[in-house]
């Protein structure tokens, strides 16, 4: 269980956020209508040791989540506008010390830190890299 990826607007009403919950991949996503869910629930547990490939997509107003060569899971059209203004900045593993309000934002049960590792991270199509020296 932990916070995979989180975004957000600086006034935190539109989020981004990818996590593991009871075993599963949530995706949920906040365009200022409400906070909007879809996760891979059906699937094998994701908390077994292995490595896992998970996509989400965002595109207009539907999220959706893909866990290995499971089939993919979508949400019907509920995002008002389909855009979400976020400020850039992502966060991996966690959100900072201070994001009392990101939980209210996107209702999660907890907004504790990922304990796992992560490797191969793209967004929008460009690799994050994994080097230290990036990260200054």
């Amino acid at each position: 269980t932990g916070m995979l990826l989180y975004t957000s607007s600086p006034a935190l009403a539109d989020v981004i956020a990818v996590f593991v919950r009871n075993g599963s991949v949530v995706f949920a996503a906040n365009d200022g209508s409400g906070a909007h869910m879809v996760s891979d629930a059906g699937g094998a547990p994701t908390c077994d040791g292995r490595w896992h490939t998970v996509v989400c997509t965002k595109s207009s107003a539907r999220i959706s989540v893909a866990v290995d060569q499971r089939p993919l899971v979508s949400s019907q059209p509920t995002l008002s506008d389909g855009s979400c203004d976020v400020d850039g900045r992502i966060y991996f593993g966690g959100v900072p010390a201070g994001f009392t309000n990101a939980e209210a934002s996107i209702q999660l049960a907890a907004l504790s830190g990922f304990s796992g590792c992560m490797r191969d991270v793209s967004v929008n199509g460009v690799h994050l890299s994994s080097d230290a020296s990036a990260y200054v």
